[in-house]
């Protein structure tokens, strides 16, 4: 059997890990309840903790709450551990260390002067901590996907980002939400989270799938916000029945599952049609060397979750499996919220052109490829 791991924040007990449990079905789920409070006295708990879980567990999944991630990234058990979820992580304690200086209105030569400073906000400042900080920077190289509130007041979102970029992490911002996720509405986007991001199948959708996916793509227009402005989409005209069970049919229609929901679907097809010849792309291609994709879509109960990016990271994926130069795409120059995904993700504008589409009429399109 597979281990969860829980590491609560600041405040928080190991019962804590119990709300995971049913997110987990088939795991064991273990909370710490360390003492330490320092990342050198918790780390070694942590540490010593995962060693013996390790004699009785193959595979262990983390999940860490606020200062419990950074005590994490301090215990030296990286390389023991198969994925990682940080909740709100504190990723820059000497930056963090700062801002409460400044809020306590502490210079960093008092503290060094008087050792320990207990601020009027409820916490100690501590120059061996801050000093410990600064020589023993973060080191983490265990696959990790971090859920962060738009509102946390200790981490700054460029501080979050620059973490997530340096470490090669998935990181999905919470609109509205804080440090402490504890609301029964942050508490529910934190479960799609963790679902969405367990959500490792790609499942090839079968010929009698059809009403499944009709259904899906029905909600995706009808509970989108701005859907009419972005995409434009109006099921009977794009998408619709016939096109649908063409790519089930020929084995290019596509659901990304997390075990129990589709989360998210598109269509990829292993060539080019003739409607994109005359495009100025990156290279010149034959048809069969490319790989497209089509009419991918989020299912609402997914949106913020990071759903649509794994969906084209899967296909870029699969195009390379399947030995393809390049992946292309045409998006609605109207179509921002996507136009942004697919540049985010490294692909390239080579052109655009007015056409035809039975749901819009004569408009724009916009045409970008990836290069593989």
């Amino acid at each position: 059997m597979d281990l969860v791991l829980y590491i609560h924040g600041k405040g928080g007990a190991a019962a804590e890990a119990e709300h995971y449990r049913p997110l987990f079905p088939g795991y064991d789920v273990v909370g710490l309840d360390y003492r330490g409070a320092t990342p050198w006295e918790a780390g070694a708990e942590i540490r010593a903790s995962l060693s013996g879980l390790k004699t009785k567990y193959e595979r262990v999944t983390l999940i860490a709450n606020s200062i419990g991630a950074y005590f994490s990234m301090h215990a030296g058990v990286d390389k023991q551990i198969d994925r990682a979820y940080f909740i709100s992580p504190i990723v820059d304690m000497e930056k963090l260390i700062d801002d409460m200086l400044a809020w306590a209105g502490v210079t960093e030569e008092e503290l060094r002067a008087r050792g320990l400073i207990h601020a009027a906000f409820g916490e100690d400042l501590s120059w061996d901590y801050l000093c410990y900080v600064r020589e023993h920077p973060v080191r983490w190289e265990a696959p990790t996907e971090i859920l962060y509130g738009e509102f946390d007041e200790l981490t700054a979102l460029k501080t979050m980002e620059d973490f997530a970029r340096a470490q090669g992490a998935g990181l999905t911002v919470m609109p509205g939400g804080e440090h402490w996720f504890h609301t029964p509405e942050q508490m529910g986007f934190l479960d799609r989270w963790l679902l969405s991001c367990k959500a490792r199948q790609m499942l090839l959708a079968r010929s009698d799938d059809l009403p499944t996916l009709r259904q899906k793509y029905l909600e995706v227009i009808e509970k989108t916000p701005d859907i009419c402005a972005h995409a434009r989409w109006e099921y009977g005209k794009h998408p619709y029945d016939a096109l649908l069970q063409g790519y089930m049919d020929r084995g290019e229609m596509l659901a990304l599952t997390d075990g129990r929901e589709i989360a998210g679907m598109m269509a990829l097809t292993l060539y080019q049609a003739a409607d994109y010849h005359g495009i100025a792309w990156a290279s010149d291609l034959p048809d069969g060397a490319v790989a497209v994709i089509h009419i991918l879509a989020v299912c609402p109960d997914y949106a913020g979750l990071g759903v649509g990016r794994r969906l084209v990271r899967e296909a870029l994926a699969l195009a390379r499996e399947n030995g393809k130069k390049a992946v292309r795409l045409d998006v609605l120059e109207s179509n921002t919220p996507a136009r942004r995904l697919y540049e985010s993700e490294g692909f390239v504008r080579r052109g655009k052109e007015n056409r035809y589409a039975e749901n819009t009429g004569w408009t724009d399109f916009l045409f970008y490829d990836h290069m593989l």
